[in-house]
């Protein structure tokens, strides 16, 4: 994990207490609307129902790789996409 890889405001105090930013985290993006729509109606909007059950599919297998990691020490680094939770 690179110091370039969005570090947003929130996680400088971590790592600032921390020294350094080699720590486990977990990602949550949305992308982005599609044509002319307003970025921050987007991302602060609500979500649909097909959204927020796909939010809570992700939210179900991060919790497995929490627990996993939590009994092993051993994080697997998993990436996927909306599609494949579809």
């Amino acid at each position: 994990m690179g110091s370039g890889m969005c570090i947003r405001e929130s996680l400088r105090s971590v790592i600032d207490s921390l020294g350094n930013s080699r720590f486990r985290r977990v990602r949550f993006g949305i992308g982005r609307p599609t044509g002319k729509r307003d970025v921050v109606g987007y991302v602060l909007g609500q979500w649909s129902k097909a959204e927020a059950k796909l939010a809570q599919s992700v939210m179900d297998l991060v919790l497995v790789e929490l627990i996993g990691f939590l009994a092993t020490s051993q994080f697997e680094n998993t990436s996927f996409s909306a599609p494949e939770l579809a």
